[in-house]
Order: structure tokens, then sequence, then C-alpha cells
């Protein structure tokens, strides 16, 4: 499920029942890119500068950073925009530096709010795209709720 020319990684399809999300890397964010792989709506969940105004493409964007003490509402944000995106019946693009921390982590965050456990959603993700390195502490250090019970 990659794309041959980018670094986009379908985590999941129409055939999922789940909808279209891919996970990718800044290089993937060229609205060329994107047309290509009729993906008409992009999460961006790194700080960046300069992006293209996507509007201008027909691709609708979410800017939401996340990963320090304030996120949270940025990560809520984020599941929101994947969730209507689904919806709506569109291809979306979760987008982080390489595609292997942020973006796939998301993706984990997305799938643990449609009710997966939490073992499974990590394990499902790091199948489909192997270079994943799901970060579960980044979730909870921003008060995500995981369904994982603390350890003290």
């Amino acid at each position: 499920m990659s794309c041959p020319v980018c670094s986009i990684t379908w985590i999941t399809d129409e055939r999922s029942g789940l909808g279209s999300v891919a996970v990718g890397g800044r290089r993937d964010l060229d609205p060329e890119i994107l047309l290509a792989n009729r993906i008409y709506r992009v999460v961006i969940v790194i700080p960046m500068r300069d992006l293209p105004d996507y509007s201008i493409y027909g691709i609708e964007s979410l800017y939401a950073p996340w990963h320090d003490d304030n996120s949270l509402m940025e990560l809520y944000e984020a599941i929101g925009f994947i969730k209507k995106a689904i919806a709506d019946g569109a291809k979306v693009l979760v987008a982080c530096g390489a595609g292997i921390e942020r973006a796939p982590t998301t993706v984990v965050a997305w799938l643990l709010d449609q009710g997966y456990p939490l073992d499974a959603a990590r394990k499902y993700v790091e199948g489909v795209h192997p270079a994943s390195q799901i970060r579960i502490h980044w979730l909870t250090d921003v008060g995500f709720n995981t369904g994982q019970a603390e350890i003290f």
C-alpha cells in the first residue's frame, strides 16, 4: 500500500471499512504528489514554515503540530479532521517530518478513538508501515487516554 514516487504509506483504505488514511513525510506535502494520489485532506502534525496554500488546489489542510505539554487540543483536532475527512469520503494524509513518528502515532490515536485496543492499533500500524516508531508515551505525556493502565 505504498506510493512508488513518495514516502506515502496507506494505513487503511476503502476496503478496510475505516476510510483511506495514509502517513507520510514533509516531502509528501507537495501539492502535485497529493493530487497524483487523489489526497484532498492533509493533517500536518509537525511545526513547519512556508506551507503552500493548499486551498488553491482544492485540498483542505489542518496545521496541528503537537508534541509538547499543551498539545492535547491539537491531537484531538487532528483526530476530528481525520474523522470528518472519512465521513466525507475523502482520502487523508497525516504528515510529519519523515512519516515515522508523529504521523503514525497520530493514526494510532485515531484508531484508539475508534475503539481499537492500544496493542492492536499499534501492531496494525507497525505491520502496515514497518518504519513506524510509535511513541505511546507522547500520547500519555499530552494527556491522551490510551486505555493503558499507568504503572507507578
